[in-house]
């Protein structure tokens, strides 16, 4: 085995082993979930969205996905609902195939959840490698991340985690068609993959490199019809009906957003329209803050934008589930984040976690105070990761051995992470 290789290898055992172990943490938080319990009392330690669709959407049906019913309700208040029923699932083509496939194996809400965890576990792994090849050691901060251990089994968000994954090391690799299969299944599991196209487009518009956008939107096009055609031909209702029963979900204290305290449960409509209004000015200030670093440092920072907004849809969408805070822990893992901001967003991440996972019975403020924290905290990271240089393995590794003598006694220098041409999106700026 050449050197490099080895080297490598013998770098990524010890990360691999440290996810293995950080996944245990996760099955045990949700040992208590496989106890017996009525459908619709769920204990609250055993939070998870697997089991709780099990039942919400009768997966132990085994109906083929998004062939059931979308059932539209007029509630109390006047306000029409989507209901989906079994065949049904809220979230796009990848995410409602694969929970299908795993449901299929079984006949009881305890047997999802285990056959889910053994098949979501493999793409944990597999972002690690990537990970490491791409930032080194700080790929620890994904192995041990105590939002892996909180979130891992508790939705299905390690399939998107995943396909952004992937995305991120095509980029660094250049490899531009890839970028763009990688973000649509991510976009064809959970939707915010999709948003790495546009800060990787401006990047490549930027540097004039046409053809090179153009190969990566369209593979990202052809994936992306490639996946959800064939489900839209034999029944448009029933692939639409993710997408039309989030649009009119209740603004109510579940969707963890801001906007729950600007607008009642019924107005859904106008929280929709001014959470995307929102969403979309701040990723116009985060692309712009790109664009100044663009004419400061000669290169796009593509990545940290990419970071930037994903946090910043996290913190100003209608939506903010509490599994959402796995969707950023690759940033920090390949931009130099200052440590203060890791630790920030982790600490108020988990608190929402645990808050409605363990602490349900503190008083409410409690709650509402998790919300809005780790609310702020999340946008403010934004402003933190848009400005952030990117990791690399390399220059981490000469940072340890490289001594700075130029101004008297001996120090360590800094490294220098410039742009080469095989690797867009880098920037001189310090991580500290």
């Amino acid at each position: 085995m050449p050197r490099p290789t080895r080297a490598i290898a013998l770098g990524l055992l010890p990360l691999l082993l440290i996810t293995g172990l950080t996944l245990v943490v996760a099955a045990g938080l949700k040992s208590y979930c496989l106890t017996d319990w009525d459908p619709g009392h769920q204990p609250k330690v055993c939070y998870n969205d697997i089991q709780t669709l099990w039942y919400q959407r009768d997966m132990g049906a085994h109906l083929a996905p998004y062939q059931g019913a979308v059932n539209h309700i007029i509630d109390a208040s006047g306000n029409e609902v989507i209901r989906l029923g079994a065949g049904q699932i809220e979230y796009p083509v990848v995410t409602g195939v694969f929970a299908w496939l795993t449901a299929l194996p079984v006949n009881s809400v305890n047997g999802f959840w285990i056959v889910t965890a053994l098949a979501l576990t493999p793409f944990a792994l597999i972002c690690v490698i990537p990970l490491y090849r791409l930032a080194g050691p700080r790929a620890l901060l994904f192995a041990a991340s105590p939002q892996l251990a909180a979130y891992a089994y508790l939705n299905w968000d390690l399939l998107p985690v995943a396909a952004s994954v992937g995305a991120l090391w095509a980029w660094r690799k250049e490899k531009y068609a890839l970028v763009g299969v990688f973000a649509a299944l991510g976009a064809s599991a959970k939707i915010y993959p999709g948003f790495l196209v546009l800060p990787f487009l401006i990047a490549l518009l930027l540097d004039k490199r046409v053809q090179e956008s153009v190969r990566m939107v369209g593979a990202a096009v052809i994936t992306t019809l490639v996946l959800n055609v064939p489900f839209m031909i034999v029944n448009f209702e029933g692939w639409y009906g993710p997408f039309a029963m989030q649009s009119k979900r209740v603004n109510d204290k579940t969707t963890n957003s801001l906007w729950y305290w600007i607008f009642d449960a019924n107005q859904t409509t106008v929280a929709n329209i001014c959470a995307w209004t929102a969403v979309f000015v701040l990723w116009g200030l985060l692309i712009r803050i790109g664009h100044q670093r663009f004419k400061a440092e000669g290169t796009f920072p593509a990545v940290a934008v990419a970071g930037a907004m994903i946090a910043g849809y996290i913190g100003i969408g209608r939506v903010d589930s509490p599994q959402y805070g796995l969707w950023v822990v690759p940033f920090l893992v390949v931009l130099m984040v200052p440590w203060r901001w890791v630790i920030a967003f982790t600490v108020t991440d988990i608190w929402l976690w645990a808050q409605w996972s363990w602490l349900w019975g503190t008083p409410g403020f409690m709650g509402n105070a998790a919300m809005v924290v780790r609310g702020v905290t999340v946008v403010a990271l934004a402003f933190v990761l848009v400005r952030c240089a990117e990791a690399r393995r390399d220059a981490l590794n000469s940072q340890a051995s490289t001594p700075s003598t130029s101004n008297g006694p001996a120090t360590w220098r800094t490294p220098s992470i410039t742009s080469s041409g095989n690797e867009p999106g880098t920037s001189a700026l310090p991580g500290t």
